[in-house]
């Protein structure tokens, strides 16, 4: 009686083999982006928490927060070109920022 195979062949193991290095290699390269993100989160919140921050004008917000991004670690990114300080509807100010971050993968294949 002949016994059936059993597993995976040769090319199925390649196959596994090259998707599980995709998503390592994916998961690699967003990583430290989302390591960044809340940094530069976390550099926000804190100056947000500062007492005299409601008195402070816009340019020396926006050099502190380069300074505490400088202290981060963090070069790729410039407070100027994404922070935006403001006044909601009560009068409070706040502060945002936004920014993308593209990083290449594969071929034209960009997250």
């Amino acid at each position: 009686m002949k016994s059936k195979q059993l597993g995976l062949s040769p090319v199925g193991v390649l196959a596994v083999a090259c998707i599980f290095a995709f998503l390592v290699l994916i998961g690699l390269k967003l990583t430290t982006h989302y390591i960044e993100y809340f940094q530069v989160k976390g550099v926000f919140e804190r100056m947000l928490e500062e007492p005299e921050f409601d008195e402070m004008a816009f340019n020396t917000v926006v050099k502190k927060i380069d300074e505490r991004l400088y202290i981060s670690g963090i070069r790729t990114i410039v407070a100027k070109d994404i922070t935006f300080l403001g006044e909601d509807d009560e009068g409070e100010l706040y502060l945002e920022f936004n920014y993308e971050i593209r990083e290449h993968i594969i071929g034209n294949v960009d997250v």
